[in-house]
């Protein structure tokens, strides 16, 4: 992601998701049409799907979204890699996941994009002025917050992992933040 210019940095992210396998999120003219990648009315956002495997969760949709002009977005976009890679000889991820890389501006303009009620959890890379990469993470509702703050100082490969363990988690059946458990007392016991 060393170029400059805001296009030419998402054509890159084009670029290295086609490679990767991501399924692009429209159709397009051509197998590789950098369109198929956009998101919005305006592309300047660009992303794509990594399907999931779970019979009925992989119509819930795990949102993971960074900043293209940060530099953040290369341990994101080695997280893809990965994920599409184990997708390929393991069960996952459970959920689908939309990997969106976004113009510095459109950081939250990415909720009107697909019908919240589809939407089990998001993880937005967010502005830090720390020597950290925060992600705010949130599920339906907006009822619950957290924040992974994963340190600079450390290899980007070793926080790509990070971020994989926290979309692989997200994207699991084991994580029901979001979801109505039943209440002690509606459980009978038979």
């Amino acid at each position: 992601m060393r170029a400059t210019a805001p296009s030419a940095r998402q054509l890159a992210a084009v670029e290295l998701l086609s490679s990767y396998g991501v399924t692009p999120v429209a159709g397009g003219a051509a197998p590789f049409d950098a369109r198929r990648f956009e998101l919005g009315p305006d592309g300047s956002t660009v992303g794509g799907f990594i399907p999931g495997r779970h019979p009925i969760l992989r119509s819930e949709l795990v949102v993971v979204q960074a900043a293209i002009g940060d530099s953040s977005v290369a341990m994101v976009m080695e997280a893809v890699r990965a994920l599409v890679a184990r997708s390929q000889t393991e069960n996952i991820p459970g959920r689908s996941v939309l990997v969106a890389i976004v113009p510095d501006a459109a950081q939250g303009a990415m909720r009107a994009l697909w019908p919240a009620s589809s939407v089990h959890a998001e993880a937005r890379q967010m502005p830090s002025t720390l020597n950290a990469t925060r992600f705010e993470v949130s599920w339906p509702g907006g009822e619950r917050r957290e924040e992974v703050w994963l340190r600079s100082d450390v290899p980007v490969v070793q926080r790509s992992e990070e971020v994989l363990r926290l979309v692989l988690h997200l994207a699991s059946p084991a994580d029901t933040l979001g979801h109505d458990e039943p209440d002690e007392a509606q459980i009978e016991v038979k």
